[in-house]
This record gives C-alpha cells, sequence and structure tokens, in this order.
C-alpha cells in the first residue's frame, strides 16, 4: 500500500518538474480514447450494413429492383451513347430479361421501374429490327417471351433534343430548371478554366457542416491525363474518350473535428456535387457524375491520388466528366420513383 501511494506521488511530482511529458501522455490517452470510439462506431455500422445491405441479400424486392434498374441504366445508357454500335450489351439484355422474370415470379405484378425495363427491352427490339428474327441462340426469343408479354408498356423512347432546347430552362424558376437538368454523355470541343471556376464558385453557396467548406475541386485538364485518370474509373466507356476536362470531387479529412462525423465528409461532398451539377447546367457546360467506389482497390485509389496530385488528407467522393455540348443531343430518360416511395410523414 506505501509502495502504491509513493509510487503516485513520485508520478505527480515528475508530472509537476515536467509539464510537457504530462501534457503529451494525456494527449496519448486522449487520442487512444478516440481511437477506440471510432471503432466501435465502425462496428456499429459495419454490423447494419451486413444485416441490411442488398449485395448480402439480393431475395429482397427492395434490391430486386435496385438491379433491374441498375441493369436497364447501362443499356439506357448505351441507346444515347454517342458513336453507338449495334448489337451491344447481349449480356446485359440476358440478365435483365432474367431478372424480370424473376421479380415476375417472386412478387407478380409489374410496377413503375420495372415496367421501365420491359419499355427499355422494346427500344431495344425497336433499336435491332434488323437482326430481330435472326435468331441462332435464342437471344431475340428471350425478349420476346418478357416483352410480349406486355403490350400495353410502349418502347422507353430516349429523348433527341437540339442543344437549344435541352437548355432552354436554366433561367427558368428553378422547379423548370431542376426536372430539366440530365446528365450528358455526349461532348465536343473545349471547355475554358474561367467557364470551370465560374460554376465552381457558383457551387460553393452549398451549405456545409459548419460553414468548414472541406469539399476540393481538382479540375484535371491535359488531355493525356483525363485519359489517364479516367481509365481508373469503371463507368465511362463510350463517352469518357470525348470528355474535354474531368473534376475529381474530395473531401479534406482535416476538416473533421469529432469522431462522430466519420461521414461528413462523403455528406457534405455530395452536397457540393448536386449543387455543382445545378451551376455545369446553368453554365451550359455538359456533364456527367462517376462514382468513385474504389474502396475494394487501394491500388488504384493511391495511384489517383499520386496522378492527380491529391493529398493524402482527402478522400475523393465521385468525379465529373466535362465538355462542350454538341448541336443535338441524346439523354437517357432516367425515370424517378414515385415520390410515395421517396416520403414519408411520421
Amino acid at each position: 500500500m506505501k509502495k502504491n501511494i509513493m509510487s503516485v506521488v513520485r508520478k505527480i511530482m515528475y508530472h509537476a518538474v515536467h509539464p510537457l511529458a504530462a501534457l503529451q501522455k494525456i494527449r496519448y490517452l486522449g487520442k487512444n480514447h478516440l481511437e477506440v470510439t471510432a471503432i466501435k462506431t465502425m462496428k456499429y455500422d459495419l454490423a447494419r450494413y451486413v444485416k441490411y445491405a442488398g449485395v448480402f441479400h439480393p431475395d429482397t424486392k427492395e434490391n430486386l429492383e435496385a438491379r433491374i434498374i441498375h441493369t436497364y441504366h447501362g443499356l439506357e445508357k448505351g441507346l444515347t451513347m454517342p458513336n453507338r454500335k449495334f448489337n451491344f450489351g447481349h449480356d446485359a439484355v440476358s440478365s435483365l430479361v432474367e431478372l424480370i422474370k424473376l421479380y415476375t415470379t417472386k412478387f407478380g405484378k409489374l410496377e413503375g421501374q420495372v415496367e421501365h425495363a420491359v419499355g427499355i427491352l422494346k427500344a431495344y427490339l425497336d433499336m435491332h429490327k434488323e437482326y430481330d428474327g435472326k435468331d441462332s441462340t435464342g437471344f431475340w426469343s428471350a425478349i420476346h417471351k418478357v416483352t410480349d408479354d406486355y403490350p400495353l408498356i410502349q418502347p422507353a423512347i430516349q429523348p433527341h433534343v437540339s442543344s437549344a432546347d435541352f437548355y432552354k430552362y436554366v433561367t427558368s424558376d428553378f422547379a423548370k430548371f431542376a426536372k430539366s437538368r440530365h446528365t450528358l454523355r455526349h461532348y465536343t470541343g473545349h471547355v475554358s478554366e474561367e467557364e470551370i471556376q465560374k460554376a465552381v464558385e457558383l457551387a460553393m453557396t452549398a451549405p456545409s457542416a459548419c460553414n468548414r467548406q472541406p469539399v476540393r475541386v481538382h479540375c484535371v485538364c491535359e488531355k493525356e491525363m483525363v485519359d489517364e485518370v479516367l481509365m481508373l474509373q469503371s463507368g465511362n466507356r463510350g463517352f469518357g474518350k470525348d470528355a474535354d476536362k474531368v473534376l475529381i470531387i474530395s473531401g479534406d479529412l482535416a476538416d473533421v473535428c469529432w469522431v462522430d462525423e466519420r461521414y461528413d465528409t462523403y455528406t457534405n461532398c455530395g452536397i457540393f456535387i448536386m449543387n455543382l451539377c445545378y451551376s455545369l447546367f446553368y453554365y451550359k457546360i455538359a456533364h456527367c457524375v462517376l462514382n468513385w467506389s474504389i474502396c475494394v482497390d487501394p491500388i488504384k485509389d493511391r495511384r489517383l491520388h499520386e496522378l492527380a496530385g491529391i493529398p493524402d488528407s482527402e478522400v475523393v467522393a465521385a468525379m465529373i466528366t466535362c465538355g462542350k455540348t454538341p448541336d443535338v443531343v441524346d439523354v437517357a430518360e432516367s425515370p424517378r420513383k414515385d415520390v410515395s416511395e421517396i416520403l414519408r410523414f411520421h
């Protein structure tokens, strides 16, 4: 007992004489506590993710619809690509046919998004009339087995509009403005750095947590680097080669002040990205947001940081391809869910 008391006294005396050492000890203990708290909260998040994420539970109605949307959207993009190839996407078409069949078997009546998927298949058939009927593999007949069951669903025709019509509501009221904004995958010509600067400056009106403004925008301008950056991202095939610039949206983790803000960097980036899309649309700059779900491949993430000179303290949230808008464009319809599926009153 006496030894324990003397040990405590010696420590108090040491820290009184060496206050810097005491402060460092406190900082170490505080940091260690924060790390433990961070790990606990991440385990909590991980448990929910594993329990409910569709990737682990693909048999739910919500996830099956999500897979149908994901698959039809790939075909929808293909129908609007510049210099699109005929007879494309056989694997995606076959997958969509099987997913729709599975949906009807499990859940019966088709609903909004699944109906649109059937419309996409019909649009695909319309585009390939010259191939339809030349069916040694059963590919075309498999599509008809689904589409022929729904004669009232019309082909999902993607809008084909002039640049003037596409941008005709940019100075209208916000409802018309917002509803008329769409992703464009058609680019031609050069977008100046001044135009990008104006768009980013306008996007900075986006709110951020405690006004800390952690978002950063890295504008890649040199064509060879643009191509190399886009090679690291897998969702731009068929149009990325035409992009004039790529905006890399990141958030600086140095602005995180509390452990419970572990997702705030991405939240702030997401808010900023939507505002930037509106700004690009306002200045009539064609653009397309590309995801950067790359946590499963740290090598690519490190390469992107190195290539674009992004500090290690910044996490990349997304990219945006940009270019001048051609005189005529094809737009993916991408219909939205009904508001009743999104909004709940409590």
